[in-house]
């Protein structure tokens, strides 16, 4: 059959199959044409081609079907379906696939092929689209010889390199094709490797080109070298494969790879099956010898029952004689529990008489001590009152001192105002004279200005100008005529100069006038606000000189009134959404915080008095919810009395009062509880807030706990202390709920926040109930030397407080480190020691344990006493630990080992802004410097453990029974004769009180030497429980 009039359908029109099919339109073929792109076989329309829209359209009609696809998906899709071109395939047609496919694909097609009376044969083809396109490819044939034959002269067409036929199995051209891809794709990956090799080394990639052109002289690898040496990876047209189809016909080899690779695990299966048929039968074999073994074991059992028999008799006659020896040994217990009876007779009678005497003992020591404690009060008595009587002298010669200066200062402020009144009239006078100057400066310019034309023209035409200079002759006279026009030109210039500097210099002497007027001014005005800030000061210390107390708390107030701050700060609008914060200039002198609009004013916007104020603290975000809560830190609120408020514009402090008293009343449910003063109101806080008492959180998105929060002075606790009836707030500061005002006020930082709040916290005046204790200069003292010691995370926060049953990574509580110190050291940081024998421990390190054993893990999964007793705390295990490391997450959702034991003073508590002094758990934090107010320190000064201190203790003059526990035994003493006949029992003999007294007081000092935890701090550390239950109450004067 001629050319012409064999029918051919091409299949696929890629780089490749476009170049194969012109090939065959070129010689004289008739060509039909299917592709998924119909865009591109219009060329092939405009040359003779037909086109169809599907493949079973296309193969309607043809001898011979050639595809070039692009993998083994794409060639079953075309072929299956409804519109593949099995469907329309004629009988005895020849189908040859030159796609590069897997040889389990061939067989598959071959199969169905063979199915609708068709004829498949493999023709995969060797090169590149340009060597297509010359059609010089190399083909490689596997199929029918009939079928071969039958297609050879359309291969021919683009295989003008040759043609190998592999055999009747079209599969065995797919692996042939895919071997040549393998050593095509190892030479590709062998000569990146080589320039990679070369590069490191400095060799150009010249030589090295030249190098493997001595190896491989075939343009087609050159070509793919070229490539690798230029790093020219982008595809030209008609140059080289996709990489697409190169990762293709590399994952075709690899699933070919395995497909052998399962026929091997095949047959390791079937021997593995045929040794299992082996062990079977030796297993049966085994069988057959246990049931020999079992018939023996039984004959064992019989001879064995018999022995059993024997033993039973010989067990009989045992039993017998044991009964016997018991009955003896009975008799002889009787015997001995009798006089073990008479043995404790004697020692109760023999106990009773100790007791007596220790008594009497115990009684000469307590009135031996209460002569020295009352030789103690009266020499503190006549202390206390010399002093009292040289700081009344003192303040009597303050008083005329004062009266002396109020007097001078009445006197200075008339003279200054008679000075002020001729100072005004002179600035009025000048301000006068003003507008004259500024008329002779405007007049003077204008004439300076005609001048200035006049000497222009005489310059620019000194002929037309000078009658002697407008007819010039002969070379002397215009020698004249320049020499005198240079003269007039520099006569004018100079009178020109002297003009300038006159009306410079007067111009100079008005503004120097005018500045020193204003600044004379200004500080007159200074003076006088000064002045009367003065004499309202002196007037308050004459109408507060009746009370020494008083005198006394204005005495400090004069000493802290020279502190001064001031700074720029922000205070919300009326609207704060859309107006925002206004801008304010915050200055705190002369017992006033004041508020300017800008630091030239001299009348401030709002003046309150610091002895108005109440209350002074941060917010949270439950406090200010329209804030944007990166604010929130830079924000501190105060409470003060509107009496002592002075204002130009009072819509900032009603903005504040409203938007907070708002929100209150948004958030509580109505429920008033009265205490201390106190109006508590149950709230729940959704927002993050703590509470003033145990620092904790008081706040949950989905289920808040009830917490109270004080309409008043708006402190907030957990409802939970109120419940418990414990004492955990102090009286209330606000005492007129109807004169309350509060402002808001938002620093620029948030360590200028706490610096103001601590400013503010220390000039509000004392309110509320005071003890007689706390009103001693000693006892303030103490307080204001006391340590505190806590967990705190990166934040600053504080998730646990120290107390004396917390453990050191030394083993050891903290009651057992140093913590008096007769002052507080300056060095930073505060170093609490160990004081227990051979301990090395340099300073308390608080140790993170969830489960509450005494025992934690670190991170290296060995126990805490594995590790060092000294910084690092290394582990002793020999594994890579460079320290103990506990790991736990708190609950603040930092994790343990983020966290440090801070040591701080009182003043560096609140310049932190967190509470401070004896409210709980506050108390349980530290100690006093040079006292324990614990229950662990009380031990210390009880170390024989009967309830009360040593006398080497109580005869120290500085104890003075002013320690809180001593203080406790002082004002209920148990041994005293009243106490005894109110404790006495009736009918109770003196003997029976006192054997009685003495076993609890064994008891209670079993009880306080191992004490409960004072609050469960390391509930802190558990995944998602918390227990919020109050601390134990402390022990004192004998009770529980």
């Amino acid at each position: 059959m001629s050319s012409s009039q064999l029918k051919v359908t091409f299949l696929g029109l890629g780089s490749m199959g476009s170049a194969m099919a012109r090939n065959i339109l070129k010689k004289g073929f008739q060509l039909t044409i299917w592709s998924r792109t119909i865009s591109k076989a219009e060329e092939f329309v405009n040359a003779g081609a037909r086109v169809e829209k599907s493949a079973r359209e296309a193969v309607a009609d043809a001898d011979i079907i050639v595809s070039c696809l692009f993998d083994d998906k794409s060639c079953l899709d075309t072929a299956q379906g409804e519109n593949g071109y099995l469907k329309g395939i004629k009988k005895g047609a020849v189908h040859v696939n030159t796609t590069t496919i897997g040889p389990n694909v061939a067989s598959q097609l071959e199969k169905l092929h063979e199915e609708h009376g068709a004829y498949y044969v493999t023709g995969t083809v060797l090169g590149r689209p340009d060597v297509a396109n010359a059609g010089q490819l190399r083909s490689f044939l596997g199929g029918k010889h009939e079928a071969i034959e039958r297609a050879r002269p359309v291969v021919e067409t683009y295989s003008g390199g040759s043609i190998i036929v592999v055999g009747e199995n079209p599969a065995h051209a797919n692996v042939i094709k895919l071997s040549a891809n393998m050593v095509l794709a190892a030479n590709i990956s062998l000569f990146g490797q080589v320039y990679a090799f070369n590069e490191r080394w400095g060799i150009d990639n010249d030589v090295t080109h030249e190098l493997l052109k001595i190896f491989y002289s075939h343009p087609g690898l050159l070509k793919y070298e070229e490539a690798v040496r230029t790093r020219n990876y982008e595809k030209e047209e008609g140059q080289g494969f996709t990489v697409e189809g190169g990762l293709k016909d590399v994952n075709t080899m690899l699933n070919t790879g395995d497909q052998v690779e399962n026929e091997r695990l095949n047959d390791e299966l079937r021997m593995i099956h045929y040794e299992y048929e082996n062990i079977k039968t030796k297993v049966i074999d085994y069988e057959e010898q246990v049931e020999v073994e079992s018939k023996f074991s039984v004959l064992y059992r019989t001879q064995m029952n018999e022995l059993k028999d024997e033993i039973n008799e010989l067990t009989d006659k045992l039993r017998q004689t044991t009964n016997e020896q018991k009955n003896v040994e009975d008799e002889r217990d009787n015997l001995s529990k009798q006089l073990e009876i008479t043995n404790v007779k004697l020692k109760t009678e023999s106990l009773n008489l100790n007791l007596l005497q220790e008594q009497c003992a115990e009684l000469d020591k307590e009135k031996n001590i209460m002569i020295i404690e009352v030789e103690a009060l009266h020499t503190d008595f006549n202390g206390r009152l010399a002093l009292l009587d040289s700081e009344i002298n003192t303040f009597r010669d303050r008083y005329e001192k004062c009266q002396y200066d109020l007097e001078q200062a009445i006197k200075d402020r008339d003279a200054m105002s008679n000075k002020f009144k001729p100072v005004l009239d002179q600035l009025h006078d000048l301000e006068r004279q003003v507008p004259d100057l500024r008329k002779k400066a405007d007049d003077e310019r204008a004439k300076k200005e005609a001048a200035v034309k006049k000497l222009q023209e005489i310059v620019t035409n000194p002929i037309q100008n000078n009658p002697f200079l407008s007819r010039p002759t002969g070379s002397s006279r215009r020698h004249d005529r320049d020499r005198n026009e240079r003269n007039v030109a520099r006569r004018l210039e100079q009178a020109l100069e002297v003009e300038r500097m006159k009306y410079k210099k007067l111009q100079n002497e008005k503004d120097e006038e005018l500045s020193t007027l204003s600044e004379d001014i200004n500080k007159l005005k200074r003076e006088l606000e000064t002045r009367r800030d003065e004499i309202d000061k002196y007037k308050r210390i004459l109408d507060t000189r009746g009370s020494i107390d008083n005198i006394s708390l204005t005495s400090d107030e004069l000493d802290d009134d020279r502190d001064r701050l001031e700074s720029w700060v922000q205070i919300p609008t009326r609207n704060i959404r859309r107006g925002g914060w206004k801008r304010q200039f915050a200055v705190i002198a002369k017992n006033k915080l004041l508020l300017y609009n800008s630091e030239k004013d001299q009348l401030a916007a709002i003046s309150i008095d610091v002895e108005k104020l109440y209350h002074v603290r941060a917010v949270t975000q439950g406090d200010v919810l329209r804030v944007d809560p990166n604010m929130i830190p830079k924000i501190f609120q105060v409470l003060y009395d509107s009496e002592g408020q002075t204002l130009l514009n009072n819509s900032t402090t009603t903005m504040s009062n409203s938007m907070i008293q708002s929100q209150d009343q948004d958030r509580h449910t109505g429920e008033v509880i009265e205490y201390k003063g106190h109006s508590f109101v149950v709230v729940a806080y959704r927002m993050p807030t703590q509470c003033e008492t145990c620092n904790r959180p008081c706040y949950n998105v989905f289920s808040p706990p009830p917490c109270l929060e004080c309409t008043r002075c708006h402190v907030r606790c957990h409802k939970q202390h109120y419940d418990d009836k414990e004492e955990f707030m102090l009286p209330c500061r606000v005492n007129d709920k109807l004169s309350v005002k509060e402002l808001l006020v938002m620093c620029v930082s948030e360590n200028e926040q706490k610096q103001w709040i601590a400013k503010l916290s220390k000039k509000i005046p004392k309110r509320g109930i005071i003890s007689q204790h706390d009103q001693t200069s000693s006892s303030r003292f103490r307080l204001h030397n006391r340590l505190y010691v806590s967990w705190v995370n990166p934040q600053g926060m504080d998730c646990i407080l120290i107390g004396p049953q917390h453990k050191c990574l030394c083993r050891h509580k903290f009651s057992e480190h140093k913590t008096d110190f007769p002052e507080i050291p300056t060095e930073r940081p505060i170093l609490i020691s160990c004081k227990q024998p051979g301990c090395r421990c340099v300073s308390f390190e608080y140790v993170a344990n969830a489960s509450g054993t005494s025992d934690p893990n670190c991170r290296c999964k060995h126990s805490l006493d594995n590790h060092n007793t000294r910084p690092p705390y290394k582990c002793q295990k020999s594994c890579n630990c460079t320290g103990f490391s506990a790991p736990f997450t708190c609950t603040c959702g930092e994790s343990a080992n983020k966290h440090i034991t801070l040591v701080e003073s009182k003043e560096e508590r609140e310049q932190r802004g967190h509470p401070t002094g004896y409210a709980t758990p506050y108390k349980a934090m530290g100690g006093l410097t040079g006292f324990s107010s614990l229950a662990e320190g009380y031990l210390r000064l009880d170390p024989s453990g009967r309830g009360r201190p040593d006398d080497e203790f109580l005869n120290q003059p500085i104890t003075a029974m002013d320690h809180p526990i001593l203080r406790s035994h002082a004002s209920h003493d148990p041994n005293s004769a009243e106490a005894k006949s109110q404790m006495r029992r009736p009918g109770e003999s003196e003997l029976d009180f006192y054997e009685r007294r003495y076993q609890e007081r064994n008891k209670l000092s079993r009880s306080i030497r191992a004490p409960p935890n004072p609050y469960d701090a390391d509930a802190h550390l558990t995944t998602g429980t918390r227990t919020d239950k109050p601390p134990p109450r402390r022990i004192t004067g004998g009770k529980k």
